[in-house]
């Protein structure tokens, strides 16, 4: 096919800062996009971020997730989240819907399972 560019499993991401570095590992919103970055990108660089797969992340411990339970990024707090919003004031990529918990986890885990959905 000579119009495809890429598969879309991954974006090629610019770090908008001039001093913070973005880790592998760390999530990363592009808007209404939540991906993870799979290389250390440095300021004002070009990195890899992957936008669908199952990733281990961080979780909101006070929540019971059940397989398949629709998770948002809660950007203020770092971690992922059955609440939409937890009557949080809106700031730029909070509470964006990143996909699904993939795995059940109780309130006490720290880490859960979530698949990325596709964007």
């Amino acid at each position: 096919m000579k119009n495809l560019f890429k598969h879309g499993d991954e974006f090629d991401y610019t770090n908008p800062s001039s001093s913070v570095g973005i880790k592998s590992g760390d999530v990363v919103a592009i808007s209404d996009v939540i991906g993870i970055a799979m290389t250390d990108i440095l300021p004002l660089s070009v990195g890899t971020v992957q936008v669908c797969g199952v990733f281990g992340v961080a979780k909101q411990t006070t929540q019971v997730w059940n397989q398949g339970d629709k998770l948002y990024w809660d950007g203020v707090n770092k971690v992922f989240t059955t609440a939409s919003n937890d009557g949080a004031t809106p700031t730029p990529n909070a509470f964006v819907w990143a996909g699904w918990a993939y795995f059940a986890a109780l309130s006490a885990d720290a880490t859960g399972y979530v698949k990325l959905k596709i964007s």
